[in-house]
């Protein structure tokens, strides 16, 4: 469970550096248009050399991360107190 959590991370990590980097060139640039979100940020990663493989591995880490939390959501177990 620990590696599909640090897969995560790193995915996220990735992501928001690439928008985060793209907000401050918008401000260094004083062009609000050079901001862009998480479509640009994963556009962004397509259009590299090996962009397809950077989306791909940025897609595996979110899907497993998904897959973590579904397994701790079917096994947690939840007290509801009674009323």
């Amino acid at each position: 469970m620990l590696i599909l959590r640090v897969a995560f991370a790193i995915a996220r990590a990735v992501v928001f550096v690439l928008i985060g980097s793209f907000l401050i060139e918008a401000a260094v640039h004083g062009n609000s248009r050079e901001a862009k979100g998480l479509a640009g940020a994963l556009h962004s990663l397509e259009q590299h050399t090996y962009g397809w493989i950077l989306l791909g591995l940025t897609a595996a880490r979110f899907l497993a991360f998904g897959a973590y939390e579904t397994v701790q959501a079917a096994s947690r177990k939840v007290e509801v107190p009674r009323l």
